[in-house]
């Protein structure tokens, strides 16, 4: 259900936090932390007048919480917090990702996602600063931060726009570092799982020192990890059950009342197997090391005839063995910063970060090409001349002049599916350098300048299908070509500059390094970023009212993107049609954006000391950008603070936010990527742009009769772009509402959280643009250039990035904790849970509601980290728990009435269910689960602190068929480490 008001929010919630604060906790500061971390100005406020509190909600995670969990990477610690989507980790960095046109996978790198509306709606700040963005989408990767300079996390879990400007939607979260470390500080750890596997080496060193009597401080820290990857995925039961989304056929559907999708065990491919597969009626062969045809059983087949089960002919080639269920992945942080103090007032100081992170070579398992999977990817046509057919198969196939075989092609250094790199690196250098001072009494301020780059670039072995296709047969184009097919492998040999070897297809390895060599072509992707940014702000008192300090901030900022895109030559000019993938289908992209704001801030002490009001303060802060491309926006906020007794305080924020469109959605050069469209209902004679008018080939009559219609009706392969420079910035507006209380080291807060969003940035998709197109809009029509030449008469679709749709989700965040004595020792407990409803994105066009909340690729409904810590003597124990409940497979969209659409796919646990509904499968729901994480160091002397932590203790393993980041997929493991302080 949905919360209604902020005090529905408050009662439901109450039980929660009491069984939260019973049974479970968080992992907790040692004694004295928080009283600590409650000194210091939090991130979420410009203002830094005494004694003021910011209405935005903030959760800090102090030093003591970072050394207890022991992260190899920053973002260990980070994600822990159960407000943030958890997409990507060291248990679940699969060999997958995100190659559609000019996008890089994300590697080793980790983003924030918080509410799970996206890593481009979280703002990620360095000791207060942007940095540049270390993916296409300007997104920061969190652990280019050395993990021993790292002081404490501060993450804001409301809009922030005002104060810190775009993409502080879902709130902000701010790395601050030990300015002022002295000393030395170090740890080393070996992490390796239950069975040996899958080791993890960390270092991390960090110090700092004063020179010149204090005047000059200087600090710097490396941190260097090294992942294996796991590789032996059938090494896991739930990768050797074979698991898989089965389609049943129409007959057995209706004789045995089953869904129109299966999740099966033994699935493997029906239609293509290591070394070709050829089906002759309903018989199927293999071919094996002599290029002789071997019977094998293919059991009961899929729907469309792809996919089987009952068969372990193809085991070992179930998609889900074919990625590491872990990349083998390094990185290499270093960060400097030295702080001078000119004078008493004066400072000057420079802070530098050269990160460099890579995805080590891998090959994964083997790559379908055939008829399998849905892969795109056409299955190869041979011909019975061809030289390499024995006796045997010409046998089978009888007079046919010309039969097709799938085949995994295991002899082709095909670096992955979906994505994946062969070499993936990644450098982002940065370096800021300021002035901070102050005068008066009550005045402070600061200026910077920020410089930052980023160099993005992937290499892989691509092949070409058509290439493939001719070195089969003899290096002869008569067979499985069509002209056009024949013009783009021409153009493939002049780029690439190689000359066909013939390819023996039957039976594994037995294709030439010749063939080999001509069929594979090394490509890549490149990626530079660049960001320029030049700041001030000031801050202080200016009078003085009967409660307080009146506090006031502003400042100005001017900052410049530019984003530089290049891949190799023959990807540049790849080409997808026809159902054949020459190679990465990506071209070239470039763009510039520049942005000038400014902004106010201003806290004023309304009450002070009264009754029912020990405190009352306002909170308000504008800020105006101008961006160069979409002009000028407004962001503001409001807040109040009010604390009727020493114990509790109330916490008020209404803010308008911003999400300005990123390089990758301005600028994007849509690549040739193939997307099927029905052209049945454009009229002929419909303009689009440039003029271009639609008459498809042979087709003059008018819409609706039935030589249009039979013409039209073609599903055709319409090369789609997607940048496009006339986007807007997405509008969110949040309301957030809270109670804190405080009582003898305990410590409780509530926030409910409420936003939606306008303009949100999505691609409408052609088949959208064309219907549109159709009822009129002619801001469509205009994306559609016409050619009668081209089949379906469409030759391209641009751009396909729109301010759409809108997005509205809300929830509670829940903070608990407790800090005192038991006993002989300290004790401490602390929880933090989040619920979240609801997570809607709504389409402009139809109304329709998707619900993304509670998904298996989105935020749980609920999620949990508890923990509980000990200090004895040397001893520290901690024993931590995190959790989620139960899940959904698949996205519930609801029409605007209300009512499930029929686009829905439902399983037997849903309302609405029937086996003969058109969209159906037998298991929609996955289990929560939890995680219990132990740990114990020992302080063997001043310095030195040895520690042991077990991660997943229990060995937990993800539900059938999921491989959602947020399961492990690895297992319990171990980290083993030391940590000294010198």
């Amino acid at each position: 259900m949905a919360y209604k008001s902020f005090a529905g929010a408050l009662c439901a919630g109450a039980s929660v936090v009491a069984i939260a604060s019973g049974a479970y906790a968080q992992q907790a500061p040692g004694a004295g932390e928080a009283k600590a971390v409650e000194e210091v100005v939090v991130t979420g406020s410009r203002l830094v007048a005494a004694g003021f509190e910011a209405p935005t909600p903030v959760t800090v995670v102090g030093k003591a919480v970072i050394d207890q969990r022991a992260p190899a990477n920053i973002s260990d610690v980070i994600l822990e917090q159960p407000a943030f989507r958890i997409a990507n980790t060291e248990t679940s960095r699969q060999g997958s990702g995100n190659n559609s046109g000019n996008a890089l996978p994300q590697g080793v790198q980790q983003t924030l996602d918080l509410r799970g509306l996206g890593a481009a709606r979280t703002l990620t700040l360095i000791n207060g600063h942007r940095s540049v963005g270390t993916n296409w989408d300007s997104t920061v990767d969190s652990n280019i931060v050395p993990v021993g300079l790292v002081e404490r996390i501060d993450t804001v879990t409301g809009g922030a726009s005002a104060a810190y400007g775009s993409d502080a939607v879902a709130g902000v979260v701010n790395i601050i570092l030990a300015n002022k470390l002295e000393g030395i500080r170090a740890t080393t750890q070996l992490g390796v799982t239950e069975y040996g596997s899958a080791k993890q080496y960390t270092a991390n060193i960090a110090g700092g020192h004063a020179f010149m009597d204090g005047r000059l401080h200087v600090i710097g820290g490396i941190d260097y990890n090294k992942s294996e990857a796991i590789t032996d995925t059938y090494g896991k039961q739930f990768v050797r059950d074979e698991l898989g989304n089965f389609s049943p056929t129409a007959a057995d559907r209706t004789a045995l009342g089953l869904p129109q999708t299966v999740i099966a065990k033994g699935v493997e491919p029906a239609s293509s197997a290591p070394g070709g597969l050829l089906v002759v009626g309903t018989n199927a062969f293999t071919f094996d090391s002599n290029g002789n045809p071997v019977a094998i059983s293919r059991g009961t087949l899929s729907s469309n005839g792809q996919l089987m089960t009952g068969s372990t002919s193809n085991y070992g080639r179930n998609l889900n063995g074919l990625a590491p269920l872990r990349l083998p992945t390094s990185r290499l942080d270093f960060m400097g910063r030295a702080q001078y103090d000119i004078s008493d007032n004066l400072d000057a100081y420079i802070e530098v970060t050269d990160a460099h992170s890579w995805i080590d070579p891998y090959k994964v398992s083997e790559f379908n090409q055939g008829a399998g999977w849905g892969v795109t990817l056409p299955a190869i046509t041979v011909a019975r001349t061809n030289p390499f057919v024995t006796p045997a198969t010409l046998a089978l196939i009888g007079a046919a002049q010309t039969f097709t075989i799938g085949r995994n092609n295991t002899e082709l250094s095909f670096s992955g599916i979906s994505g994946n790199a062969a070499k993936l690196k990644n450098h982002t250098y940065r370096v800021v350098t300021g002035l901070e001072g102050s005068f008066g009494d009550k005045w402070k301020w600061n200026t910077s300048y920020q410089h930052g780059e980023t160099d993005l670039r992937m290499d892989r072995n691509d092949f070409s299908a058509y290439a493939l296709q001719k070195a089969v047969n003899g290096c002869n184009t008569s067979v499985g070509f069509s002209a056009v097919a024949i013009t783009l492998v021409n153009r493939y040999e002049t780029l690439s500059g190689k000359t066909c070897s013939p390819f023996n297809p039957f039976g594994v390895g037995r294709a030439s390094q010749a063939a080999i060599d001509y069929i594979q072509n090394a490509t890549y992707q490149t990626n530079q970023l660049t960001l320029n940014v030049v700041e001030a702000n000031i801050s202080g008192s200016p009078f003085t009212l009967p409660a307080g300090d009146v506090a006031v901030a502003a400042g100005a900022e001017w900052r410049k993107e530019t984003l530089n895109a290049g891949v190799d030559p023959v990807s540049r000019v790849g080409v997808a049609v026809e159902g054949g993938v020459l190679t990465n289908n990506v071209v070239e992209s470039h763009g510039e954006e520049s942005v000038k704001e400014a902004y106010a801030e201003v806290g004023v002490p309304i009450l002070k000391d009264v009754a029912l009001a020990k405190s009352l303060d306002f909170d308000s802060a504008v800020r105006v950008t101008d961006y160069e491309l979409s002009g000028t926006v407004t962001t503001w906020k409001a807040g109040l603070v009010w604390q009727p007794l020493d114990v509790l305080r109330f916490r008020y924020t209404k803010s308008h936010d911003i999400r300005a469109p990123n390089l990758r959605a301005l600028f994007f050069t849509g690549g040739p990527n193939a997307t099927n469209v029905s052209t049945l209902l454009i009229p002929v004679g419909t303009v689009g742009l440039n003029g271009s008018v639609y008459n498809p080939i042979g087709n003059t009559a008018p819409k609706g009769s039935v030589a249009s219609n039979a013409n039209a009706a073609l599903s055709v392969q319409v090369p789609g772009g997607s940048g496009n420079p006339a986007l807007r910035p997405e509008i969110a507006d949040t309301t957030t509402a809270g109670v804190v209380f405080s009582w003898k080291g305990f410590d409780a807060s509530i926030d409910y959280y409420k936003i939606e969003m306008t303009d949100q940035i999505a691609g409408p998709g052609a088949q959208v643009a064309i219907d549109q197109c159709v009822a009129g809009d002619r801001t469509y029509c205009n994306f559609i250039t016409f050619d009668q030449t081209t089949p379906g008469g469409i030759a391209r679709l641009e751009p396909l990035t729109l301010n759409l749709n809108k997005a509205e989700l809300n929830g509670v965040d829940y903070e608990v904790g407790y800090r005192g004595r038991l006993g002989p020792g300290a004790f401490s407990v602390r929880a933090l849970v989040n619920y979240q409803p609801h997570n809607y994105s709504i389409n402009k066009f139809t109304g329709q509601k998707t619900e993304t909340a509670n998904t298996i690729a989105g935020q749980p409904k609920l999620a949990y980290n508890l923990s509980a810590t000990y200090i004895v003597d040397r001893f520290n124990f901690n024993v931590q728990v995190r959790g989620f409940a139960e899940r959904i497979g698949n996205n519930i969209i609801y029409n605007a009435d209300g009512t499930v659409a029929a686009t829905s796919v439902l399983g037997p646990e849903d309302a609405g269910y029937t086996a003969a509904r058109a969209n159906t499968i037998s298991k929609n729901r996955y289990p929560g689960q939890y995680f219990v994480n132990p740990s114990v160091s020992y302080k063997v002397n001043d310095k030195i602190t040895a520690f042991v932590n077990i991660d997943n203790v229990f060995d937990k393993s993800p539900p059938p068929l999921t491989t959602s980041a947020i399961y492990d997929l690895i297992g319990r493991r171990y980290r083993f480490g030391l940590r000294m302080n010198f």
